[in-house]
């Protein structure tokens, strides 16, 4: 059950200010003229001026004993009634039909609608829209009260919003989960029911196997985990898609199940036993299809890291030829300067050369493949023991385009196609496989020639380019890993046409945009113009930004200098205050408050012989220091 202070349900404040009064609950001309019309007596008037203001506020009608006593004195001295006590407001209320002929004056004249079954109609459609998105239910008794706010019903009791709230969402739930436990076949619910039930052979069960997160792979663990998300993959091509629940109510069944023991599990009711299952597997796999996919980015960064650090290093070693092969050109131009004819030229070039034309020539071939910080053809030899791994993860990612562009994953295929091949060249003249994507740093290498028809690719630097490219497009979007999470389609994100034109306006309303595309364009140029006149014009007065040429330097605010007194007060503070432990201070106050009621089930990692009480300050203090709850026993010693 949800507590109304999580929600938005109207109550009145513990204290009110002067001025919140004043704006709150004045009433204005016309208020003051219905009540003087409508009350007799000075009672009447301000009992019914206190439904008029209460219910403007609130949206309901609350009884007298729960208006705030400065909410009822403000009022009678507003209307001008005087000193009323509280025993004569009493049988005000009391006096026969007195409250309910005041109720029905104030909804006549506000236009609020009583409760009747339309308003459980309004209560139930809308919580069932919200329900079907959201899970908490503070969230969906919110959106009730806005649409019963909208529909101008009066609100009903908390506690009717909490209980049909929750009743909607149990009920949205059920759908959820028949939805994914009806296509499941018998024979896979025997496996799963084969996995709550450990073996004497598995010190676990299979159910906490998979709620174990896989370790991050390390170089030494990569084949396993590879082989781990094999299984996973296997298990989902069996499974029913999830991609129709909401992803918030998606997350929030899969937190429910990763807190859930072998007990629990089989303690849930049918559907939702196997649904949380099912769930569990989708995101384990989402989970390490995106460490599959770090790994893959990782390694290949570390490929063309380690490439140009080699490149550094053999500019180092190699600046003597650099300056040998300067220094031969420059006595070639010489000579070719100080001859007369061309015969004497080319006798003055030929006694020029240091060494032999071909090693020079060879020196100089070697020199330009490393020009222009080109250090593609260093990735070679770290790519040759990477390449397994590589190409095992670019098989079990299932890439595909966000693009109509499939020139990418053609390439991709074809490399993964041919990776048990150990030829220098490949053919694609009879392959759908197009180039056109291919950057021109890579052209050379891949192709052997600048520009022209090709037939034939380099293997090893064809497979380094796809890969490469694989890696950036995985970064920017292009591609994307279906059953991914972090790499994920993201147009599965966007709302579809339909949905955008039938709210587009009322959106545009909302903000105060124009959503008509030449409008809303006109519209934020003149903006962005007036912006850049208005920084234009204070520049010159503007310490902060110094303009050096094209360039534009911003500069740091200073920082406020601490006032003199703050450090003195800090200084009486620390001598005056006792040192008080932190734990022994939240123990304390667990004591005092019972704070542990306030909280909803233990997790499984706290023992089943440990209260809820000890085990709450601990972990509250874990929290704050941002220490991993599994590991707080041994940093406390509790």
């Amino acid at each position: 059950m949800s507590s109304i202070h999580e929600t938005a349900y109207p109550r009145f404040k513990p204290e009110l200010t002067q001025r919140e009064l004043e704006d709150v609950y004045t009433p204005n001309e016309g208020e003051s003229k219905f009540i003087h019309r409508k009350g007799r007596t000075g009672p009447a008037r301000l009992y019914l001026a206190l439904l008029l203001k209460t219910v403007q506020r609130l949206g309901y009608f609350p009884m007298l004993h729960e208006v705030p006593v400065p909410v009822v004195s403000f009022i009678g001295k507003t209307i001008g009634v005087g000193v009323i006590s509280a025993r004569d407001l009493l049988e005000e209320e009391k006096r026969h039909h007195s409250r309910e002929r005041g109720i029905e004056a104030v909804r006549q004249y506000v236009g609020i609608r009583p409760i009747t079954s339309d308003t459980h109609k309004a209560i139930l459609s809308a919580a069932t829209e919200a329900a079907q998105t959201k899970h908490e239910l503070a969230d969906i008794i919110n959106v009730v009260i806005e649409e019963l706010i909208r529909q101008r019903f009066e609100l009903p009791a908390f506690s009717t919003l909490n209980r049909k709230a929750l009743t909607v969402r149990i009920d949205v739930n059920d759908r959820y989960f028949k939805t994914l436990v009806d296509p499941l076949p018998a024979a896979l619910i025997e496996r799963f029911d084969a996995m709550l039930v450990p073996t004497p052979q598995q010190a676990m069960s299979g159910w906490q196997q998979l709620k174990q997160d896989p370790k991050k792979p390390t170089n030494t663990e990569v084949r396993l985990y590879l082989e781990h998300l094999q299984w996973l993959q296997g298990w989902a091509a069996e499974l029913p898609a999830v991609a129709h629940i909401p992803v918030l109510k998606r997350s929030q069944y899969v937190y429910e199940a990763r807190a859930l023991d072998v007990a629990d599990m089989k303690a849930l009711k049918h559907d939702k036993r196997y649904a949380l299952m099912v769930l569990l597997f989708h995101a384990q796999m989402s989970k390490s299809l995106d460490d599959a996919v770090e790994m893959f980015i990782r390694k290949l960064r570390k490929i063309h890291t380690g490439a140009e650090e080699k490149l550094r290093q053999y500019y180092l070693e190699h600046q003597k030829r650099a300056e040998k092969l300067i220094i031969q050109l420059r006595d070639v131009l010489e000579a070719f300067v100080e001859g007369e004819t061309d015969e004497d030229r080319g006798a003055r070039i030929a006694a020029a050369f240091h060494d032999e034309p071909g090693n020079l020539l060879i020196e100089c071939d070697e020199h330009i493949a490393y020009t222009g910080n080109n250090y593609l053809p260093f990735m070679l030899a770290p790519y040759q023991t990477q390449r397994p791994l590589l190409l095992n993860c670019l098989s079990l990612l299932n890439l595909e385009s966000t693009s109509a562009d499939r020139s990418l994953i053609d390439a991709i295929c074809f490399v993964l196609a041919n990776r048990q091949s150990h030829r220098e060249s490949l053919s694609i003249a009879e392959t759908n496989v197009s180039l056109k994507w291919i950057r021109e740093k890579w052209r050379k290498l891949v192709t052997g020639q600048r520009s022209g028809a090709v037939s034939e690719v380099n293997r090893k630097y064809f497979e380094l380019c796809v890969l490469t490219e694989a890696m950036q497009e995985l970064q920017s979007g292009d591609l994307f890993v279906a059953n991914s999470d972090h790499f994920s389609d993201y147009r599965t994100q966007l709302i579809d046409w339909d949905l955008y034109q039938a709210q587009v306006e009322e959106y545009g309303a909302m903000l105060g945009m124009q959503t008509e595309p030449k409008a809303f364009s006109a519209a934020l140029k003149q903006s962005l113009a007036a912006i850049a006149a208005s920084v234009d014009a204070g520049l010159p007065e503007n310490e902060h930004v110094d303009l050096n040429g094209t360039e534009l330097i911003l500069r740091k605010h200073a920082k406020d200098a601490k006032p003199e007194a703050l450090e003195r007060i800090d200084k009486i503070l620390t001598t005056r205050l006792p040192e008080k432990n932190i734990l022994d201070i939240l123990v304390e106050s667990e004591g005092w408050l019972d704070l542990h009621k306030q909280f909803g089930h233990c997790p499984d990692s706290i023992p089943k012989s440990t209260t809820r009480a000890s085990a709450l300050s601990p972990r509250c203090f874990a929290m704050d220091a941002t220490l991993a709850p599994p590991r707080l026993p041994v940093q406390s010693k509790i």
